[in-house]
């Protein structure tokens, strides 16, 4: 008699405390679709020996100040962003100066998904001017979710932008695009900037910029 008086109370409170949701429209339906082929990733660089420090600053020597700050934004312990996969065997993008502070092998780079499940990666290939990295997950017998790619937007096309911005893991940020084709200061002309009036913030360099069908237009770099 009391395991039944039990499994109706504890049956009432689950009854009572399960929340309900809205039915699906077609922006949650995209959302829900697109979000699993995107990862937030943390670029962990390893303790330098003082030796190696000391043998460091005499290789700066020569530097200017600008090639200072560069060099000690590559030192620093941890870099965040965000990325998409681009393929099912765990090809994924992000920005190259997500992961700028182990270029030289002196750490690791991994990425977790929406689901909690995290894993290690390889620096496949980077390319400063243009800010892209490629990154390859270890795990060579499992299928991951990935992006499918969009045609160029239309100015006025809607966008949705899916990142971690301010530790804020796996946000999704809606508005428009603005304006293609975006020349941008200290940027090579060959990178065909796309300016939205979407969210963005640090944490989202390197996510995937959608349209409203959740084909990928582009990659978030700056604000």
């Amino acid at each position: 008699m009391y395991k039944k008086v039990i499994i109706i109370i504890v049956t009432s409170f689950l009854l009572l405390t399960t929340p309900t949701y809205a039915n699906h429209t077609n922006i949650t339906a995209v959302i829900e679709n697109i979000m699993p082929a995107v990862v937030e990733i943390f670029s962990e660089r390893h303790p330098v020996m003082v030796d190696d420090m000391q043998k460091s600053k005499e290789q700066q020597g020569g530097f200017h100040i600008r090639d200072k700050q560069k060099q000690d934004r590559s030192k620093e312990p941890m870099h965040h962003g965000s990325g998409f996969v681009i393929s099912a065997d765990g090809y994924v993008i992000t920005n190259a100066h997500v992961i700028d502070n182990v270029f030289d092998g002196n750490g690791i780079v991994y990425v977790i998904f929406k689901n909690y499940e995290e894993y290690e990666t390889e620096l496949v290939n980077y390319d400063i001017e243009s800010d892209i990295a490629l990154l390859k997950i270890k795990d060579y017998n499992q299928k991951f979710p990935f992006v499918v790619w969009g045609k160029t937007p239309e100015v006025g096309d809607k966008a949705i932008a899916i990142g971690s911005p301010m530790n804020l893991s796996f946000t999704a940020t809606f508005g428009n695009v603005s304006a293609i084709d975006r020349l941008v200061t200290r940027a090579p002309v060959f990178v065909p900037f796309i300016q939205t009036d979407t969210s963005i913030n640090p944490g989202n360099s390197g996510g995937p910029l959608f349209n409203s069908a959740g084909k990928l237009i582009g990659i978030n770099t700056m604000i």
